[in-house]
């Protein structure tokens, strides 16, 4: 997992929207953010983030040992 890090202001103004709005959580919310862009990312590309990156993975490993 990823500690968040922002300036204090940010943080802050944060808060405020989500006391004005009545959510949930700041990290919550990001998290859910993260998540649904990660989604539509995996349907633009018609794969998975993990299935993607074990395929360069495995590229790159064969164009190694071809050199």
């Amino acid at each position: 997992m990823y500690k968040l890090e922002l300036p204090k202001k940010m943080l802050r103004d944060l808060y405020n929207l989500r006391m004005y709005c009545g959510e949930r959580s700041i990290a919550e919310q990001v998290r859910r953010s993260v998540r649904a862009h990660i989604l539509r990312q995996e349907r633009k590309i018609g794969t998975t983030i993990q299935d993607l990156s074990e395929a360069i993975e495995k590229h790159e490993a064969e164009s190694n040992q071809k050199l």
